[in-house]
């Protein structure tokens, strides 16, 4: 038998070799009381922690990991970060689910947690909707049930959660819809981020796949404390 694996989902885990290094730095500049953004029991930084030479060493894993995903994919373009922030959540907070608009990929690092489950992403099949016959969640491999094989999902499935670890880089679509489960904890830290490609992905008679740089445009956390709707 051979299975055709078509249209599979670029989902990627990375492990950052540094992350012990610099973890209590990033977490204090995260975790501070002067938050950009408040909602729903989560807390945001601005969206530009990609600017400040404090986060350089994870913004460069980010930008090598990524790479490597492109070169996976076969897509040779260069790219940039449109937002790079931290969210922290306190106890009985979560994400709702969630897509990342005007963003190629997309992607999240876990960074600490005072709980042993810190809670990883959920992502969503959105096309399990449409399939009339349901199955059993009885009989495959999964952490969520004691067993450490990772958990190889089909189409049948409705979601798949990523395992929390300390230093984990998760890469994925950002049209791939995803949410947290409620935490229970005192704290929950991550850092996420936006990518976006540079400069022509294709060749195209009316450039209708060129991507302008943005990267010395003025952007929301530029200098600012608070975000204000509509400013």
């Amino acid at each position: 038998m051979n299975r055709l694996d078509m249209f599979r989902l670029p989902v990627y885990e990375f492990t950052n070799p540094d992350h012990a290094q610099f973890k209590e730095q990033w977490l204090d500049y995260i975790r501070k009381d002067d938050w950009f953004v408040s909602d729903r029991g989560m807390h945001f930084t601005n969206p530009n922690l990609h600017k400040m030479d404090l986060f350089n060493p994870l913004v460069n894993f980010m930008g090598c990991s990524m790479a490597e995903v492109l070169t996976d994919l076969n897509m040779i373009m260069d790219f940039g970060f449109t937002g790079v922030w931290g969210t922290h959540q306190r106890d009985q907070g979560h994400h709702h689910s969630h897509t990342h608009g005007n963003s190629m990929f997309a992607g999240v690092y876990y960074l600490q947690a005072d709980s042993e489950d810190g809670g990883g992403t959920v992502f969503e099949n959105v096309l399990a909707d449409f399939n009339s016959i349901k199955m059993m969640k009885t009989g495959y491999a999964s952490w969520e049930h004691g067993d450490e094989t990772p958990l190889q999902t089909n189409s049948f499935q409705s979601r798949h959660q990523i395992k929390w670890k300390e230093g984990k880089l998760v890469i994925f679509p950002a049209s791939l819809r995803h949410y947290t489960k409620t935490f229970q904890g005192a704290g929950r830290t991550v850092v996420g981020f936006n990518m976006m490609p540079i400069g022509a992905t294709k060749d195209d008679v009316f450039d209708r796949y060129v991507y302008q740089p943005w990267m010395e445009q003025q952007m929301h956390g530029d200098g600012a404390e608070k975000w204000v709707k509509g400013q």
